[in-house]
């Protein structure tokens, strides 16, 4: 999403954009191809699927070595293409791998780029293990800390979604991202959303009539909701106590949760 709202800006105004992506579909978990593949939409924009070997799980071992292939074919395909010298480059972090072979690549061709950062890994492959044996975990993976810091602290330009993860990776890149570097790189913050959606009045009664049948009243604005992945990246146990806790002195108020993903039921 965020790749495509940027490639179609671009394209207005009159460049030419390649959009290098997996040929996994992660949020489907299908396959968008068997092999890597060039894709020409048109004159102005191409897409380059690189093969991987997909996964049925978010968390797990399937999904690592997905990245790891996925990385390795990356590699490849970059080396393969000689003539494949973009002016500038916009990197989507995560996964880890495939940051680290692009940044190494950039640079080594004198390609500027800007590291988009949307999920702390691999701090967050921490969380769902208890406390007490984290930092045996910590030692398990401390490659994919290495490689990050190395992605961090080589990137000139980085773009996050909250201020709050801006400030997690000048932490993390080691002393607040102290010295030379320091100096040198510049953070920018564009919250994760979608193009603008305009609404026709007729589209705003079927709405309301849609949540009607549901028992439900937007109007009166009585309502918490949510609308994105169920999945293990949110504490929906949360909302549960709380949905009970208020149910208890004010019925009036409505939880509604739109979505799919592993934790539907």
């Amino acid at each position: 999403m965020r790749a495509m709202l940027l490639a179609n800006e671009l394209i207005k105004v009159g460049h030419k954009v390649t959009i290098i992506s997996s040929s996994f579909f992660h949020q489907r978990k299908s396959f968008r191809s068997k092999k890597t593949k060039l894709i020409k939409v048109n004159k102005k924009l191409e897409i380059v699927i690189i093969k991987s070997c997909g996964y049925k799980k978010n968390i797990g071992l399937k999904r690592i070595l997905d990245h790891a292939i996925l990385a390795f074919n990356l590699d490849k395909f970059l080396k393969n293409n000689k003539t494949f010298k973009p002016d500038k480059i916009f990197i989507g972090y995560p996964p880890i791998e495939t940051s680290y072979v692009i940044i190494r690549w950039a640079k080594k061709n004198s390609i500027p780029f800007m590291l988009d950062v949307k999920d702390n890994w691999p701090e967050n492959f921490l969380e769902p293990f208890p406390k007490r044996i984290r930092l045996i975990v910590k030692l398990f993976i401390l490659p994919y800390y290495i490689l990050s810091k190395y992605i961090f602290i080589n990137s000139n330009y980085i773009l996050s979604i909250t201020e709050s993860f801006i400030i997690w990776i000048k932490n993390f890149s080691g002393k607040n991202h102290k010295g030379e570097q320091a100096n040198k790189t510049k953070y920018f913050l564009a919250p994760l959303v979608r193009e603008k959606i305009f609404i026709e009045k007729m589209q705003i009664t079927e709405i309301l009539n849609f949540w009607h049948k549901k028992g439900i009243d937007i109007e009166k604005r009585m309502h918490f909701s949510f609308v994105g992945s169920l999945s293990n990246s949110f504490d929906y146990e949360f909302i549960y106590k709380i949905a009970n806790f208020l149910n208890s002195y004010c019925q009036d108020y409505i939880f509604v949760i739109c979505g799919n993903g592993e934790k539907y039921q």
